[in-house]
């Protein structure tokens, strides 16, 4: 998942998602060169649809993508291939569960079954972080999907026992390794917590941050694929559980 989402592209092209009335708004105040363009290619913000506005040299300057209104970002998702190359980020602003959508949309969109395909990878365009999404909730659902996908896709001769212990071990593998390492993580914030005083630090929530802070980068950094963005500081009295999002 490392080509799909990129954590910050300087030269990222912006993608605005519009539908038709947020589009005739956004028209009211464009340029008479993008508010020609726009018409001369159809483009009326249907949901699926995208447009790319080119600068002088017909270098890609903004990407209008097509909705059915405010929350639909699952309209991103054919967006991916038909880019075909390249970084991009969303430039609306959006809340934690449309940023999450946006991203699932984008990451689900990315899929090409390539077992039997020498280049082993459909070009598809990358897409920056959207800020507020659940990246964890993302990659999961991404990856479930993928991994499903392709056990479908493949030819029932080449999908024999041995074929799926091995999809199962995988599975099996990743699992463990998540567990072990949330497990590993609890205990360290936890003795983060009780070395400030534990039940009577009350609710000093900065203490309590600013101890778990260099915790949480640990973990990113030796699992990446976590995309750990952050702990929730309230502790489960029962469990001494953590929240990691």
């Amino acid at each position: 998942m490392t080509d799909i989402f990129l954590a910050d592209a300087a030269d990222a092209v912006p993608v605005l998602i519009l539908d038709k009335e947020g589009l005739q708004g956004w028209l009211d105040n464009a340029g008479s060169a993008t508010r020609n363009w726009v018409a001369a290619n159809g483009f009326e913000a249907e949901a699926g649809s995208a447009l790319v506005l080119p600068d002088a040299d017909g270098r890609p300057t903004r990407v209008l993508a097509g909705s059915d209104g405010p929350g639909d970002m699952w309209a991103l998702g054919g967006l991916p291939h038909r880019l075909r190359s390249g970084a991009f980020r969303i430039e609306n602003d959006l809340d934690a569960a449309e940023a999450t959508r946006a991203a699932t949309a984008w990451g689900l969109g990315c899929y090409a079954f390539d077992a039997y395909s020498d280049s082993k990878s459909r070009s598809h365009a990358s897409l920056v972080w959207p800020a507020n999404a659940d990246r964890n909730a993302a990659l999961a659902t991404v990856e479930a999907q993928a991994m499903v996908r392709d056990l479908i896709n493949t030819p029932a001769n080449d999908m024999g026992p041995a074929r799926l212990e091995a999809a199962v071990r995988e599975l099996g593998t990743y699992c463990d390794r998540l567990q072990r390492l949330e497990r590993r993580f609890d205990v360290a914030v936890l003795d983060a917590w009780l070395s400030i005083g534990g039940p009577s630090a009350g609710t000093d929530r900065g203490a309590l941050e600013a101890m778990v802070e260099p915790l949480r980068t640990r973990l990113t950094e030796s699992a990446p694929e976590l995309a750990v963005q952050a702990i929730d500081p309230s502790l489960d009295e029962e469990t001494g559980g953590w929240a990691l999002n």
